[in-house]
């Protein structure tokens, strides 16, 4: 069944990721196996595990390579480490099965193209920036031969005695509104995450960019230093579209933050509650002080179910380290107010962030032990160094030293000191004794849901 192999694929990322970790400190010589593994399944568990899973990409590689459309391109979407990691050992199976085909990368985490071309000889092409002229160029034009796309801005490429050769950039898109809405018909959307009354959970992207200037983000630059924004017009008729077609009432905005322009969000807001559509949505959101009551009700009247706030640490020296650009007060006020006003409040932490004591540790804590009755879920992270983000070229500010994976990431990481146990320990005792409460008020009756997830 569908949903066993989805199962079996995620915990087979799940171990892929525990390896790339444990890569990374075996290279500086560190037995932490005991620190950080001491839940993760046994060995013999996860040898079934990957054994199943390429099972299941061998019959997927055998079914493109005996196509008899005759495929000649493959594309990965990568937007993670682990997702690099993860296409490059497909596309090195898939090649092996069937050579002729073109390996086409694109996504967020090619910001180092050079680097990935030469360290993978199973890639062919890398899509730099943003790709939907770029492929479909690629598409429209290759013949079976590099030659036929060599042209094409936006792309890297191997090319013999020149080595890796970088076209171009290819200019960023004026008005997103010119981009058709995405075409879901022939996915098996009853597999995707669904809601409670059994509907797909669509995606929209409204934005592209960020005002921020967080350390650890590479979201500004990926996007050419720029932010833009879809019409509010365009987003309700996407979202109307996708009511129509597909049947559901939920969506899930992508964007990396749904209020970098309050006046835009305002007019999407009003115009959903005009249209009267009935569309449930969630969203990523910044730390602002224009997130007040009065925006929030009529986020909440629009359809707002939930928000995920960046929060990421509990002290202000961490917070000014990392150039979060808000103060805990504003958090606190923001957090409150989503409460409030019957919006799901969800944040993001990350432990161990480059010079975080612990005594800055311990405000985190205190943080979360503090406004825990208006917080339903919190997603708690270690610091990934993301190339191209400021840690990344200043590693030596933070005391981070960036080490070259093996298995397919363009950096696993570590720093000094070694990821402290106590810490992780510390917050698991907190996050089960808030688990078992219930945040404040009748109307608020979530359990807290406290979130590890791996790299």
């Amino acid at each position: 069944p569908k949903a066993e192999i989805y199962a079996t694929m995620r915990e087979g990322q799940e171990i892929f990721e525990e390896i790339m970790i444990q890569e990374a400190y075996d290279q500086l010589g560190y037995n932490v196996s005991n620190l950080l593994f001491k839940d993760i399944i046994s060995e013999e568990s996860k040898q079934a595990t990957l054994s199943d899973v390429w099972k299941i990409c061998n019959d997927w590689f055998l079914e493109v390579a005996k196509d008899s459309k005759e495929q000649n391109i493959v594309g990965f979407h990568v937007i993670s480490h682990t997702g690099l990691m993860w296409s490059i050992l497909l596309a090195r199976k898939l090649k092996k099965i069937q050579p002729r085909i073109l390996t086409v990368l694109g996504g967020p985490a090619f910001l180092s193209a050079q680097e990935v071309l030469s360290d993978n000889s199973e890639i062919d092409v890398i899509v730099r920036g943003e790709g939907e002229v770029t492929i479909s160029e690629i598409a429209n034009s290759y013949d079976g031969s590099l030659e036929s796309i060599k042209g094409i801005d936006g792309i890297s490429y191997r090319s013999g005695k020149n080595g890796i050769v970088s076209n171009a950039d290819r200019q960023l898109i004026t008005s997103l509104d010119a981009l058709p809405f995405p075409d879901y018909d022939d996915l098996p959307l009853h597999e995707y995450p669904q809601n409670k009354f059994g509907m797909p959970v669509m995606p929209v992207v409204g934005s592209r960019g960020c005002i921020g200037d967080c350390v650890f983000c590479v979201e500004k630059r990926l996007w050419g230093n720029t932010y833009r924004m879809r019409s509010p017009e365009n987003i309700v008729s996407e979202i109307k579209n996708i009511k129509e077609k597909y049947g559901t009432s939920i969506i899930r905005f992508n964007d990396s933050s749904i209020n970098c322009n309050i006046k835009s969000l305002e007019k999407l807001c009003d115009l959903l509650i005009e249209e009267n559509i009935g569309m449930q949505w969630t969203c990523n959101a910044r730390i602002r002080p224009e997130m007040n009551n009065k925006l929030l009700r009529k986020m909440r009247q629009a359809g707002c179910m939930g928000l995920w706030f960046g929060i990421e640490s509990g002290s202000k020296r961490i917070l000014r380290k990392m150039k979060k650009g808000y103060d805990l007060e504003t958090a606190k006020n923001v957090i409150h107010d989503t409460a409030k006003n019957g919006i799901r409040v969800q944040i993001f932490m990350i432990v161990d962030f480059p010079g975080e004591t612990l005594g800055d540790f311990k405000k985190s804590v205190a943080f979360l032990e503090q406004n825990h009755r208006f917080i339903d879920q919190v997603s708690v992270s270690r610091l990934g160094v993301l190339p191209d983000s400021e840690i990344s070229h200043n590693p030596q500010e933070y005391g981070i030293e960036l080490i070259k994976g093996k298995i397919g990431a363009n950096y696993s990481y570590l720093y000094s000191p070694l990821l402290n146990s106590y810490r992780y320990e510390n917050l698991r005792s907190v996050w089960n004794r808030l688990s078992n409460e219930k945040t404040a008020g009748s109307k608020r009756n979530y359990p807290l849901k406290i979130i590890v997830p791996y790299y």
